[in-house]
């Protein structure tokens, strides 16, 4: 549970600040209790649409963007997978962001399977 609080922080796993954080947040969670918005979650996300759209910015959703915006756009915000701006950037994006967003974030146990350990990015 622990674990799943901390994990809202920015920060390494484990490191003080997550832990720190998680403490926080579940100290405060348990003397307050946790929050839920009236009407659910959806509120919360018309709220941040709404004051978006008040500051200038424009939110455009189930499109699928094949190419990098046009000159100097500001700031770009994607929803997607974290190989999508692999797909749309190309070289143009860091390398280490490149490795990071093709890595395979799940964990095979090795001992339950036999032979080799199947891979989708060889």
């Amino acid at each position: 549970l622990f674990t799943g609080v901390a994990a809202h922080v920015l920060s390494r796993m484990p490191s003080l600040t997550a832990a720190g954080a998680g403490l926080m947040l579940a100290t405060l969670g348990h003397a307050v209790g946790w929050p839920i918005p009236v009407g659910g979650s959806q509120v919360i996300t018309h709220a941040l649409l709404a004051d978006l759209r008040a500051h200038g910015a424009e939110v455009a959703t189930g499109i699928e963007i094949s190419a990098p915006p046009g000159p100097s756009p500001g700031v770009v915000a994607y929803d997607t997978a974290p190989t999508a701006p692999l797909r749309i950037y190309g070289a143009a994006l860091p390398e280490h962001y490149a490795k990071a967003a093709t890595w395979e974030w799940a964990a095979i146990p090795r001992g339950a399977i036999a032979g080799p350990t199947p891979r989708l990015n060889p």
